[in-house]
């Protein structure tokens, strides 16, 4: 009898044991890419904009994160030239995907165009905004709250865009 007990209880004793299941991740690979993409373009939208006055609102904020955050916050404070024409994204591409714990981050790499884009001066003469209107920024997307935000931006005149 009792080893009909000792049978009976080892599926009990086993199950108890059983491995919890993984808890889904907070962010998939392809979740994080598009959500990355999403916000990179929502922020180019909202800060190089003729039609939002060039981040001149301030609405392109709600897309950054962290000390870059700040430092727009202070530079939007100090006010902004006037700029006309439109900014255009040529190229825009996601990678390195990491995830720790329950924050992902992606790595995003866009080719701009301003060559349409002119500072308006004192005078009202337009001039290029810059000399060299096609350069790359990479960008650096983290997860924040659920969302994903942009903590750095690197621009870098001269490369193969």
């Amino acid at each position: 009898m009792r080893r009909v007990a000792v049978f009976l209880a080892l599926p009990l004793l086993l199950v108890g044991c059983a491995a919890e299941a993984e808890p889904e991740p907070a962010w998939t690979e392809e979740e994080a890419y598009a959500a990355a993409e999403e916000v990179f373009r929502e922020f180019h939208d909202a800060w190089l904009s003729e039609e939002d006055g060039y981040g001149s609102d301030g609405a392109y904020l709600e897309y950054l994160t962290g000390e870059l955050r700040a430092a727009e916050e202070e530079s939007l404070a100090s006010g902004a030239p006037e700029i006309r024409g439109q900014s255009v994204i040529t190229d825009l591409t996601t990678a390195d995907f990491d995830l720790v714990g329950e924050t992902a981050t992606v790595n995003v790499t866009a080719c701009q165009d301003d060559s349409d884009v002119r500072v308006v001066d004192d005078e009202g003469a337009e001039e290029p905004v810059r000399a060299d209107p096609v350069y790359e920024i990479d960008a650096v997307v983290t997860s924040v709250d659920g969302q994903m935000l942009i903590a750095e931006l690197t621009e870098n005149a001269g490369t193969g865009c």
